[in-house]
């Protein structure tokens, strides 16, 4: 019977390639064992899948606003658009500072890059806490920075839709606020009239509440900026002054001008001041003029250089009966003409 032909390599079989009987196979293949170039291709193709694939869902999480990023406070232009948040009030402002520094920022702010600024970002959102971080990290270095939503808007028209969007949610804006808002949006030429403004900004409120704000535009035209406490302003109040100034083109003006010559005034006294103007309109314009006299009299006393007084000094020459006082005040003058009259009864001033 003929022998058949092994078909296996010679080699396989001699004994420095055969596998000592009680050696342990590995689970890794040896290392000198290199793998197909196939194999190798098709690894680095996965790699470089897998790398586009992460490096797109960074992109498009940061584009959507759902990556948060810590950026430099100094990196951020505050005044990038126009605030619908007119005022900010020293006791909520430190209400705020005093949760940030106790339990940190939880809610990020929103931001847009700047195309003609690379590394910084305008505020669409989040006014108010980045004023009460700018506050805190002048006493501590750790606040220097601030969790943002980075989101590329496209437009000033959707950043200032998106700011107003937020702020609806988040802040209880007034009337007056809301207003002021759609006007000098119309000012900045974002929109083509009232109405594109009205129903683009304030899309998702009712009607009625479009109608108000509406309402209010020729206040807001009349005072513009002049309002300490725009807040505070209630629609009642709003309305009719919204009535009385239609009616008295001048009214306007010279309530812009009261308003410039108040000193400090809180809510309650500025809300006043709007009463007094509804109820005795024709004594605003003296009212103007006492109150512009009285900030220049201020003015002038606290630029008045101080003058110290000088100590009384006494001086006599007996040959020639000459008395002479200097550095006296008026008070000295009076106390030496008693003295003189009492000493000559024929004295005569």
């Amino acid at each position: 019977m003929a022998k058949r032909k092994r078909l296996s390599p010679a080699a396989a079989l001699s004994p420095q390639a055969a596998p000592a009987p009680d050696a342990k196979a590995s689970p890794f293949p040896s290392p000198s064992i290199a793998p197909p170039p196939i194999a190798q291709v098709s690894a680095q193709a996965a790699s470089t899948a897998a790398l586009s694939e992460l490096s797109d869902m960074v992109t498009e999480a940061r584009t959507t606003g759902r990556l948060l990023e810590a950026l430099p406070l100094d990196a951020i232009e505050m005044h990038h658009i126009l605030r619908d948040r007119m005022g900010m009030y020293g006791e909520e402002l430190e209400v705020l500072i005093a949760s940030l520094r106790s339990r940190g920022q939880s809610t990020p702010i929103e931001v847009t890059p700047l195309p003609d600024q690379p590394g910084r970002y305008g505020l669409i959102s989040g006014y108010r806490r980045m004023a009460a971080l700018r506050k805190l990290a002048e006493e501590d270095p750790a606040f220097g920075t601030v969790k943002a939503q980075v989101i590329s808007h496209g437009s000033a028209q959707a950043a200032y839709v998106a700011m107003v969007e937020e702020n609806e949610v988040r802040v209880d804006l007034s009337p007056y606020e809301r207003a002021h808002m759609v006007v000098r949006a119309l000012e900045n030429g974002l929109f083509s009239d009232e109405k594109d403004a009205l129903q683009t900004l304030y899309e998702h409120v009712t009607r009625s509440k479009r109608s108000r704000i509406k309402a209010l535009m020729p206040l807001v035209r009349a005072l513009g900026d002049s309002l300490r406490h725009p807040a505070h302003l209630s629609e009642r109040m709003g309305l009719a002054l919204v009535k009385a100034v239609t009616a008295d083109a001048a009214l306007g003006v010279r309530l812009r001008d009261l308003l410039a010559a108040q000193a400090e005034v809180s809510p309650g006294e500025e809300a006043a001041l709007m009463e007094r103007v509804l109820t005795d309109k024709p004594v605003l314009q003296s009212q103007v003029e006492a109150a512009a006299e009285q900030a220049k009299e201020a003015k002038e006393l606290a630029e008045a250089p101080v003058v110290k007084p000088r100590r009384p000094q006494v001086s006599f020459e007996p040959n020639k009966g000459l008395l002479q006082v200097t550095g006296a005040d008026d008070a000295l003058f009076e106390a030496v003409k008693r003295l003189v009259r009492d000493f000559d009864d024929d004295f005569v001033e």
